[in-house]
């Protein structure tokens, strides 16, 4: 799959019509369509909102510039046997790697889940002051 830069084409969703519990009349439910979207240095899957007119995870004033369809999670098991979900997100249509994935490359990988939050923050710091 490729970036499309055109945002005005990225799936927003559709309106469903249901019918309310007590059997009295319909309701308009919008049903968003997940996307791949890539930002400043970004790249996460979002949704339309479409009461805020912006994708979620983004601003009006800063919506997304690229956007991909989204397939969904990856299934994989395991060293327990356990089945688990992982999306696998394409590299910034510019070459950046989004920063999660070069924290959890340099640092987090290595680190038990209960000291990766505190480690992160350590992190994201000793980036910002050495830039």
């Amino acid at each position: 799959m490729t970036w499309s830069t055109d945002m005005t084409r990225a799936p927003r969703g559709r309106y469903r019509i249901v019918a309310l519990s007590n059997g009295k009349g319909t309701r308009k439910i919008f049903e968003p369509v997940p996307i791949i979207a890539a930002g400043r240095g970004v790249v996460t899957v979002t949704r339309w909102l479409d009461d805020q007119k912006r994708f979620d995870m983004f601003t009006a004033e800063v919506p997304p510039f690229a956007w991909m369809p989204y397939a969904g999670p990856r299934a994989y098991v395991d060293a327990k046997g356990r089945t688990r979900y992982a999306v696998d997100l394409p590299p910034h249509p510019n070459g950046d790697e989004p920063w999660l994935a070069t924290f959890m490359r340099e640092v987090g990988s290595a680190l038990p889940p209960a000291q990766r939050q505190r480690a992160c923050l350590d992190w994201i710091v000793a980036r910002r002051v050495a830039a």
